[in-house]
């Protein structure tokens, strides 16, 4: 079976903005994208200049949603409207995000696209377990989980972590994340850290690509390395 690979825009942040990154993609044939607005200092510019020329070659979109503080205000209200004018323009096959950053869980359960939380890194203050995650999905039944293995690396480099979310969610894993870990999401083909590849343990699931580099080249390196890794021996 091959693997689904997709990229993040994050991953050429901050040389590239969002719709120069999906040019890139377009232009070398990657079909799969995140567009990664975790990234944007600012909701106000969101998504601003993307039309659906620029996501029109896509076959599987994801959304990193913006860390803000999600709940009953006006800035929530915001974003929910500029990710229901990207789902209008192209349906969105997951929207991922930070559930330390939410302050109302409740406002997820009436959306129009699907919803998955991402479990966190060494850095934030929790959801960092399979078990300080399970009061997400009583609060939003319908969500879905973002597994990111370079965040359980961080927290475990032994990796035996990795297995309670299986044991827990193995039925709910949307998309994995994938990078490697020296800073915070570097280029596993340069820190060769298989261990982390090692824990995508379901290739019929969506990997999304959140290495960071610096150009063309690395990229469609770091792509290789993860094929590679994932063909048969």
């Amino acid at each position: 079976m091959s693997i689904n690979i997709a990229v993040s825009t994050g991953a050429f942040y901050p040389h590239a903005s969002i719709k120069e990154s999906l040019a890139v993609f377009a232009n070398h044939g990657i079909l799969a994208v995140e567009i990664g607005s975790d990234y944007a200092k600012s909701t106000n510019d969101i998504w601003r200049d993307i039309h659906i020329s620029d996501i029109a070659h896509c076959n599987r979109i994801s959304l990193h949603a913006p860390a803000i503080s999600y709940g009953i205000n006006d800035e929530t209200l915001q974003v929910f409207e500029k990710i229901n004018h990207l789902h209008q323009l192209r349906p969105l096959d997951c929207v991922v995000v930070h559930p330390d950053t939410v302050g109302d869980f409740s406002v997820f359960n009436d959306v129009d696209w699907p919803v998955a939380f991402e479990n966190m890194d060494w850095q934030k203050k929790g959801f960092q377990t399979a078990t300080s995650m399970e009061v997400l999905f009583t609060l939003v039944p319908k969500a879905g989980l973002v597994l990111d293995v370079n965040h359980i690396f961080t927290n475990d480099p032994s990796m035996v972590l990795v297995n309670d979310f299986y044991d827990t969610y193995s039925n709910r894993i949307a998309q994995y994340h994938v990078s490697g870990f020296k800073i915070l999401h570097d280029a596993l083909f340069e820190t060769k850290q298989e261990e982390i590849l090692a824990a995508v343990h379901r290739l019929d699931i969506p990997l999304v690509i959140e290495s960071q580099v610096p150009d063309v080249p690395a990229l469609l390196a770091e792509i290789q390395y993860i094929q590679d890794y994932f063909s048969p021996k």
